[in-house]
């Protein structure tokens, strides 16, 4: 009888230390994320690759972009949600995200809001966390005005400045991005390319994922105790 318990015992140990050990392997996982956008004339193309522990694990995925649609005599943006997985040619998602799915995403992260308190700072708190390694933005375009061409590159150059003033408060840059604008004095057309490279730690997200759910369980609570009861 005390050999079983102290065989259940010795497995129970072992099994909690193996538990212990993937959770340890997990909070210390590196993930690199790399975002990749092109845009030439009206095609766009948005690939996201992700490595894990430096490349041991590769994932490849293009993201088609935003297009316009004529609906009901006016133009309205739909997202086409057509998702693959590069290496396998697997559809992850596929379909057609409206404006109505949009609102009510938008419906849910407002919800959300509402039930997390501090729900921006501990999203922060996970983008500081976060180290950018690489960001590169470059862009050529001509509108067929040299004078209106000139003019729209500073404007163009200045957005870009904003953006990645904007970006580094948020995630910390590890070196000093590189933007560039290009005028095209001569032709009517764009290029642009976007390249972002940024890396965190799955530890930094269990611990955002866990702070988020705490607040959004005691938000629920706290709803439901101030609502006032209809007999």
């Amino acid at each position: 009888m005390f050999g079983w318990i102290s065989l259940l015992g010795s497995i129970l140990f072992w099994v909690l230390l193996a538990l212990l050990l993937i959770l340890l392997i997990l909070i210390i996982t590196p993930v690199e994320v790399n975002l990749q956008y092109l845009r030439r004339g009206e095609d766009d193309q948005c690939d996201v690759h992700v490595k894990v522990w430096y490349g041991l694990i590769r994932k490849k995925f293009e993201v088609p972009f935003l297009i316009l649609k004529k609906k009901e005599g006016k133009m309205e943006p739909e997202l086409k949600a057509e998702i693959k997985e590069k290496e396998t040619g697997n559809q992850l998602v596929e379909g057609g995200i409206d404006l109505t799915i949009i609102d009510r995403l938008l419906e849910k992260y407002r919800e959300l809001l509402m039930y997390v308190e501090d729900f921006h700072p501990i999203l922060r708190a996970l983008l500081r966390k976060m180290r950018c390694d690489r960001f590169e933005w470059d862009t050529a375009f001509g509108v067929g005005d040299a004078a209106v061409t000139g003019t729209l590159t500073g404007l163009a150059y200045s957005l870009k400045s904003y953006v990645i003033s904007f970006f580094s408060a948020y995630i910390p840059l590890e070196e000093s991005p590189r933007i560039s604008v290009e005028p095209l004095w001569n032709d009517t057309s764009i290029r642009t390319h976007l390249t972002c490279i940024v890396h965190f730690r799955v530890g930094h997200a269990i611990v955002a994922g866990v702070r988020i759910l705490k607040k959004l369980r005691k938000g629920r609570v706290r709803k439901w105790q101030t609502t006032p009861f209809r007999a």
